[in-house]
């Protein structure tokens, strides 16, 4: 009885709670189920209503329907149309048609009749020709018009969810874009963005990709910075990988919704949305990897649920940035060795092989799995940087390399070596030379080796192949010099070529040979700096032919001063050899013999201190890198401890909450403590009650016991009478004492019978008052 007592207690405090957090929890279910807004979605009816458009109404016309109510109605048809596509029980081919009719219907009204229309109305019908596909110029060159004469009156949100739909249409209007992301920009503007608003904007310019000129990223950039907590997850997906797109790599940024990132829950995202993430992050080298090992552990569980996209973009991102998750990539692997190969396109392949072996992660039958599907491509067209890709994945995992892969590899190369640039070309034909695979020029076809006689020495095959190659690049030099970085490359390929096949280096044609030197001759620039300028060492040769030791001399400390020196143009043997003249000009005899010489070795010792110079000068940038890779570093430690201090002081003042709040419960639990013991004080004298009610229930049934065997005595006394009554009344002769004494005993039994009937009951009653004291 105490015990129920005390749960319908608290069963009554509990629902005055409730009743009290009721309202707040009502509204916070309606936040939560109301349905995001993603981009090119109107936005819901819970937003603050944003300013109509007052358009006074058109007379009516006898006959015809009001012409203010026109926009509306159409609206109303294209959203019932694009309600009914997704009916399967409809003709797609008539609903198109219809759809079509009804868009031109549209276009002529907003032409004609665009008063009609108010910017809810316009918003419906870009909504619905989304939803739809119907990408009718007319349509949107009227809407595109109007949005242009009313733009002032159209709220934000509108404005945003207009520009969202021509991306998801894929219909490029230069004017309506430009003036949209200047009217945005304004700051009084930009403030007003919601992140929602933001996402469905930048991901209209990166989908068009449309560069703002306007300032408009920056404006967003600062709105995301005030109201960042207010971010979700898939929407910094959609920023993120928006502003990756436009090549609007803000660091600032990325390290503020990265922190919005961390705190979305793991159910808000889709695997869609991670990889997004991760690859933004990438395309901008903004490295952070607490952020990217969180995101692995959240994928972990769930690689049976991305798609071959999302494979090869999150391992993209995680070799470009160079994180690992061990958990991650051990299912990645068991996955791409379990799983049929064949749904992966050819370039997600590609991606994927070439990262994995950057990263130095699987085993045989990881990259057997992947070059077997990739030897299946045959049919496929292999652009030049999917070839360039599985090459150096073939390079960096040699021990694991597919000859047939191999082979269809080198045939693909030469197929489209016009087409192929400078990068792809030079990262190929290297991979092909470190992987001893020139020897595969034999089963080409001989058109597609160079032409021309051919030495019989050594392979004439691969030679003419590395030929091929070697005027190709010399056809992009001369279409274009080569920048810096990558004449380096050039200068790699051909130092790797001339170390494995120098017999087959040696015998190409004089032009070949002649280009390849051209790529390490000094440059005018270094000459300059070594020797001072070319005409003082002309006259200084031409005064006397003694100058020379002191020229070496001058040449050996410009180079100990003066290490670091940038190489411009390749002009510096040519320009040595020009500074010698005839022997004739400087002396005669023996001693103009001499004098040329040594300026032979002058020039032989300049170049040599030109090569020094050049590794010098790679050993400059090389640490030229590595300090901004460092600066970079330490600017991100600095954001990242920044970031840590802002944490910690967010959960110093929710530590101090909880303190606050562990008093309460203190007190509570103190006050709960003593009606705890009040409520023991009432279950024990429950107790004694419930034993005094035990022992009456025992007496009372040891009373009935008794009455029981009382009543089975009686019983057997009125049995044994009826059996002597019967008896006598059977019997002729018996006396008439003998009838009267069993007329007294028949009433004898009568009377013990109703006693006994009265003694039923009165047990009855008893046993019932006793239940009844019992359950009190």
């Amino acid at each position: 009885m105490g015990l129920s007592w005390l749960n319908h207690a608290a069963a009554r405090r509990c629902r005055a709670k409730v009743r009290q957090l009721l309202p707040g929890v009502q509204s916070l279910r309606r936040f939560s189920e109301s349905p995001p807004l993603h981009p090119g979605q109107p936005p819901p009816p819970s937003s603050p209503a944003p300013p109509v458009v007052v358009v006074p109404p058109a007379p009516k016309s006898t006959g015809a329907r009001p012409r203010a109510q026109g926009g509306a109605e159409l609206s109303r048809r294209l959203e019932e149309l694009a309600k009914a596509k997704d009916e399967s029980a409809v003709d797609a081919a008539k609903l198109q048609a219809e759809a079509a009719e009804v868009c031109d219907a549209v276009a002529r009204r907003l032409r004609v009749e665009g008063s009609t229309f108010r910017s809810n109305d316009v918003v419906r019908i870009v909504t619905a020709a989304c939803k739809l596909s119907q990408r009718s110029p007319p349509l949107l060159e009227a809407v595109a018009g109007h949005v242009l004469r009313g733009m002032v009156a159209y709220p934000l949100f509108a404005l945003c969810n207009i520009a969202n739909g021509f991306a998801r249409l894929e219909y490029r209007h230069k004017q309506l874009m430009d003036t949209l992301a200047a009217f945005l920009a304004e700051p009084q503007r930009a403030e007003q963005l919601s992140p929602v608003d933001v996402a469905s904007l930048v991901f209209a310019y990166a989908q068009l990709a449309h560069s703002p000129r306007s300032g408009l990223l920056e404006a967003c950039a600062q709105t995301l910075k005030n109201c960042s907590l207010e971010v979700g997850g898939p929407n910094c997906a959609i920023i993120l990988n928006s502003y990756a797109r436009l090549g609007e790599c803000n660091p600032v940024l990325f390290g503020i919704l990265s922190r919005s990132v961390v705190q979305t829950k793991p159910e808000s995202f889709d695997v869609h949305h991670i990889s997004l993430i991760m690859n933004a992050y990438a395309k901008c080298q903004v490295r952070k990897p607490q952020m990217m090992h969180l995101l692995g552990d959240y994928l972990t569980g769930r690689v049976a649920e991305m798609t071959p996209q999302n494979v090869s973009n999150v391992v993209h991102a995680f070799a470009r940035l160079e994180c690992y998750n061990h958990g991650l990539f051990h299912n990645l692997t068991g996955r791409v060795t379990s799983e049929d190969l064949g749904a992966y396109k050819l370039y997600e392949l590609a991606v994927l092989s070439h990262n994995l072996a950057k990263l130095k992660v699987g085993a045989q039958q990881v990259y057997g799995a992947m070059f077997g599907a990739l030897a299946l491509r045959s049919a496929d067209v292999w652009e030049p940087k999917t070839v360039a890709q599985v090459l150096d994945a073939l390079r960096r995992r040699s021990a694991f390399v597919d000859e047939q892969l191999l082979a269809l590899l080198f045939r693909r190369f030469f197929e489209r070596l016009p087409d192929y640039a400078v990068h792809p070309l030079t990262q190929a034909s290297w991979c092909l030379v470190e992987l001893d695979a020139l020897d595969l020029a034999a089963d080409l076809p001989p058109e597609l080796l160079a032409d021309g006689e051919e030495t019989p020495q050594g392979n004439v095959a691969a030679r003419r192949a590395m030929r091929r190659v070697l005027e190709r690049l010399e056809a992009l030099n001369e279409q274009q010099a080569f920048t810096p970085t990558q004449r380096v490359h050039v200068q790699q390929l051909l130092r790797s070529y001339n170390y494995r096949h120098e017999l087959d280096h040696g015998l190409q044609p004089p032009k070949v040979k002649s280009f390849c030197k051209s790529q390490f001759d000094v440059s005018t620039s270094v000459v300059k700096a070594v020797v001072g300028q070319p005409g003082q060492l002309v006259n200084r040769v031409l005064a006397s032919g003694r100058a020379i030791h002191p020229l070496l001399r001058i040449a050996n400390r410009r180079e100990e001063q003066e290490p670091h020196v940038q190489p411009s143009d390749a002009a510096g043997a040519q320009s040595l050899r020009s500074l010698c003249p005839a022997p004739s000009s400087v002396t005669s005899g023996a001693k103009a013999s001499g004098s040329e010489q040594r300026l032979l070795d002058l020039e032989n010792e300049v170049s040599s201190q030109a090569l020094r110079i050049r590794e010098l000068e790679s050993q400059l940038k090389n640490a030229d890198s590595r300090t901004a890779k460092a600066k970079s570093l330490s600017e991100a430690r600095a954001q990242d401890l920044e970031t840590s201090s802002m944490q910690l002081r967010a959960l110093q003042a929710e530590v101090l909450a909880k303190a606050t709040s562990l008093k309460e419960l203190e007190g509570k639990l103190r006050a709960a403590e003593a009606l705890a013991g009040r409520l023991e004080d009432d279950l024990s004298a429950q107790g004694s009650q419930l034993k005094s009610s035990g022992s009456e229930l025992r007496a009372v049934r040891d009373v009935r016991a008794a009455d029981g065997r009382r009543v089975a005595e009686l019983e057997e006394k009125v049995s044994s009478l009826t059996r002597r009554l019967h008896e006598t009344s059977m019997s002729a002769s018996v006396s008439q004492v003998a009838s009267e004494t069993a007329v007294e005993a028949r009433k004898r039994a009568e009377e013990w019978q109703e006693r006994c009937e009265l003694l039923r009951e009165s047990l009855a009653e008893t046993e019932s008052v006793a239940s009844a004291g019992v359950q009190e």
